[in-house]
């Protein structure tokens, strides 16, 4: 199993400073380890500060199913299906782009770019904010460079 270190820098402007924290790559399923410092949105979980392992799970029927581990990797938290994002370039670190969310809600999730890579996947947001996105700007969004290869 192949991995690669790199280092995840996230930041959103509304919500101010994301920690930068070490992160692996897994080639085949992706595994990324991300730590954050505020909560965060994906679907409809909500990931408190702290570290995190995103991986595609291992599915002959679909490669849009997302896990999200503990930082140990010994519990699941959530399972979430998401569809395929594209941009035009590659990134050259993992790139997490997050919903322009009003002020005082929960940061949401909206893609993660894999590195070296220009696809991903696209997280739907929760239900109770869409008419809050639909009124601010429905096609804003915030985005995230994970930062240098270390």
């Amino acid at each position: 199993m192949t991995r690669v270190s790199i280092l995840a820098t996230l930041s959103v402007s509304l919500l101010g400073g994301w920690l930068a924290t070490p992160a692996k790559a897994d080639e085949f399923n992706k595994e990324t380890l991300i730590k954050i410092d505020q909560p965060v949105r994906v679907d409809k979980t909500v990931l408190l500060p702290g570290s995190y392992i995103f991986q595609l799970a291992n599915s002959d029927a679909s490669r849009d199913i997302v896990q999200i581990f503990n930082a140990a990797d010994d519990h699941l938290i959530t399972t979430v299906i998401g569809f395929r994002a594209e941009q035009v370039e590659p990134v050259d670190h993992t790139k997490l782009d997050f919903y322009q969310v009003p002020a005082g809600e929960t940061a949401a999730l909206r893609k993660w770019i894999f590195a070296g890579e220009n696809d991903g996947i696209e997280f739907r947001t929760n239900e109770t904010i869409v008419p809050a996105l639909a009124r601010t700007n429905p096609a804003a969004s915030s985005s995230s460079s994970a930062g240098g290869m270390k």
